[in-house]
């Protein structure tokens, strides 16, 4: 990962379904974590999983 300070995006999302709101603020919950830390990690989380099918398919 590339913890360079310079590099920075910052996003304002509308999440309109319901269901997802209340899934990421339950597991937001049960973990203790922030909701933007949730959706932060969960992000990286995507990405590292996208990564690891592209080197399988090389």
């Amino acid at each position: 990962m590339n913890d360079n300070l310079d590099a920075k995006v910052i996003l304002s999302i509308e999440i309109k379904n319901p269901d997802l709101v209340s899934e990421l603020t339950t597991i937001s919950m049960e973990l203790s974590l922030p909701l933007d830390e949730l959706i932060i990690n969960s992000i990286e989380k995507m990405i590292y999983d996208i990564k690891f099918v592209r080197s399988l398919r090389q």
